[in-house]
């Protein structure tokens, strides 16, 4: 995997942040493609690159409404924001373009936004 180095350990590896909206209605489109997402996030988490991430709501202001074949019981979703380990701000860029929601049209690949976070003794070795 282009991530993980095979010299220091994964805690030591740069930390980034991906902004990832959404583009407009593709609520059904995201649940039919986030098993294989959330595999791959599952994979990255056992690997110890994956930090934290989640789908985020829409503003209170949204208009967003739930697709008629979407169960009620699904929240709405404006995108995604994840935390993870990767060697470059390159890598962390080539993570977010092989993920199924950027591949398959969930993500807003003019929107997206990722950013290496300042070192911080907390969240490295």
């Amino acid at each position: 995997m282009p991530f993980i180095t095979s010299g220091p350990s994964l805690r030591r590896l740069p930390l980034f942040f991906a902004y990832c909206p959404d583009y407009a209605g593709v609520l059904a489109k995201r649940l039919e493609v986030r098993p294989k997402h959330w595999a791959r996030v599952q994979k990255e988490a056992e690997e110890g690159l994956h930090e934290f991430g989640l789908g985020y709501l829409p503003p209170p202001e949204s208009s967003s409404t739930l697709p008629a074949d979407v169960p009620s019981s699904t929240p709405l979703m404006d995108g995604s924001l994840m935390v993870f380990r990767a060697i470059s701000l390159d890598h962390a860029w080539k993570r977010i373009k092989e993920d199924i929601y950027y591949t398959d049209g969930v993500w807003d690949k003019e929107k997206c936004v990722v950013r290496e976070f300042i070192k911080h003794e907390k969240y490295s070795d």
